[in-house]
């Protein structure tokens, strides 16, 4: 959109009113671009947000029928102008045309059935001095091929590969819509995070102009030592205190479990030398789970416990009275 922008504003300056359509087209193109980002702004609805993420979604699906429906363009547009036009004396993409232009409306229900089976002889003509010049269009050659090569594209290309891209769409549907709550979260704040240190002027240059000073600005006064401000900020006395939190409890987890295991071990060579049945033998497994769970949740009451002295110990004054 960018450049696109720049591109219009380039094109107003140099061209002159004979080649100013080029400008005008590009300027165009640059509006439409700018009124369809604005979608983006549909995130903040809880509702309307993941409909947006389908729609792009959906442009993904769009894109492989696209590329696949591309091979059944160019081989089915082959043979038309091969059946209908043979021995074209036509310039190379003017024959580019003629390939695509035939199959390609045909998908949307256009069929050029008269053009095809030859029945408008007052608008063409099979002289070859008249369709060269230009003074008339070219009739069709009529055959029992044609409508049969109609038949099996509008088979294959209607029916097949639309069906093919419905499906495709109805996936994508129901995969956003399960997730649509998680969705609309991630791209709220996506947004927010996007538009957070943007100024309010809403041209592209003076964006660009505006991040380079936030930028400097940022370096010169150090205020990005923590990331910025969807960060969380604590004080060096906090980030050592949890430091040594996270050190007693790795400790604590470390200690813990393997002392289990090997009372678990060593019950279990007791067994093998006592020779107990099945019966005795299922008991002990479900005590020693017990018995770890017990330890795991001991564990967590002895952490919790040392946080809570950590948090609430305060340094104490002792004075010293002497007798008298």
């Amino acid at each position: 959109m960018y450049l696109m922008f720049l591109m219009s504003v380039v094109l107003r300056c140099l061209l002159n009113s004979d080649q100013f359509y080029f400008a005008r087209m590009a300027y165009a193109v640059t509006l439409s671009m700018f009124i369809l980002r604005s979608m983006h702004f549909f995130f903040i609805e809880r509702f309307i947000g993941p409909k947006v993420v389908m729609i792009g979604r959906m442009f993904g699906d769009l894109g492989f029928f696209i590329a696949l429906y591309a091979l059944f363009v160019f081989s089915f547009g082959i043979i038309y102008q091969a059946l209908l036009f043979p021995n074209s004396v036509s310039s190379p993409w003017e024959l580019i045309k003629d390939l695509v232009y035939l199959p390609y409306w045909q998908l949307y229900g256009e069929l050029h059935l008269e053009q095809i089976e030859g029945k408008e002889p007052t608008k063409c003509t099979n002289n070859p001095q008249l369709y060269t010049n230009g003074t008339m269009e070219r009739c069709a050659v009529t055959n029992q091929y044609n409508a049969l090569m109609m038949a099996v594209y509008l088979v294959l290309t209607n029916i097949l590969l639309v069906n093919i891209l419905i499906a495709m769409f109805s996936q994508t549907f129901q995969t956003v819509q399960d997730n649509s709550e998680i969705i609309w979260k991630f791209h709220r704040y996506a947004l927010v995070y996007e538009y957070y240190e943007r100024p309010m002027f809403p041209i592209p240059i003076v964006i660009h102009l505006w991040r380079i000073v936030v930028f400097c600005n940022g370096k010169l006064r150090k205020t990005k030592k923590y990331g910025g401000a969807f960060v969380f900020d604590v004080k060096p006395e906090e980030i050592e205190r949890l430091h040594i939190v996270e050190k007693n409890a790795y400790e604590t987890f470390q200690s813990g479990p393997s002392f289990v295991r090997s009372r678990y071990d060593a019950r279990n060579m007791m067994t093998d030398e006592r020779d107990m049945n099945k019966e005795i033998d299922s008991t002990p497994t479900q005590h020693d789970i017990k018995e770890l769970r017990e330890e795991i949740q001991r564990m967590r009451e002895s952490l919790i416990q040392e946080i809570r002295i950590l948090d609430y110990r305060q340094p104490v004054a002792y004075l010293e009275n002497p007798r008298r």
